[in-house]
């Protein structure tokens, strides 16, 4: 990923905190005649492991191919048009400002006795108010479901982050970006304003 030196989020424990807020990722690998493949998942981080978790369907040939591969996984974060019109510095053209994580790793089939561990985990993470609900979650249930998946770990080996939020250009300018985005009725825009404003990034104000 193109990264320039103004736009580069280079803090191990940031990195992670993107992956965690955005966990849905794109999971990209060569397949066979090296033409790429690539399966969109929900990922679950273990930081002290440094690894990404995630789990595919049995039905989906890509798992095949993942085992002992190094494998790329794109995290997206929130992202917006950017018109030219917004910018009080002219001429001046228009852009799309966004902030993404990739992680460079190498993929790990696990044994069918990890698969239900996992999906147990990843329900933990992403609705905690399951944990326990037997009703919901009926073993033999679960025990049969889990023979339609294929849990996966990917030991992270490289991380690049990026956060184009327009903090390079001037503050007249980062303003009027800022301003657009927070009137705009666009839920993207909105999206990342709230953000810039979270990482104090980009929007002009001291």
């Amino acid at each position: 990923m193109y990264i320039p030196p103004a736009m580069a989020m280079t803090d191990e424990s940031q990195v992670f905190d993107f992956i965690e807020r955005y966990p849905f990722g794109l999971l990209i690998s060569n397949g066979e005649q090296l033409v790429p493949q690539a399966s969109h998942l929900p990922f679950l981080l273990d930081r002290e492991a440094r690894a990404v978790h995630c789990h595919l369907a049995r039905a989906n040939d890509h798992w095949r191919l993942l085992d002992g591969q190094q494998v790329r996984l794109v995290f997206s974060g929130p992202h917006a048009y950017i018109s030219p019109l917004w910018y009080r510095n002219q001429p001046s053209v228009p852009t799309w400002n966004y902030s993404a994580v990739h992680v460079l790793g190498r993929a790990r089939c696990l044994p069918a006795t990890e698969s239900i561990p996992l999906l147990m985990r990843m329900c933990d993470r992403f609705d905690p108010e399951l944990t326990g609900r037997t009703e919901v979650l009926a073993p033999e249930y679960v025990e049969r479901l889990s023979k339609a998946i294929v849990a996966v770990t990917i030991e992270i080996e490289s991380l690049e982050a990026k956060v184009k939020y327009g903090q390079h250009k001037k503050t007249a300018d980062q303003q009027g970006v800022f301003d657009g985005l927070s009137s705009s009725s666009s839920a993207e825009a909105q999206g990342l304003a709230a953000d810039m404003v979270r990482l104090d990034i980009g929007t002009g104000r001291d």
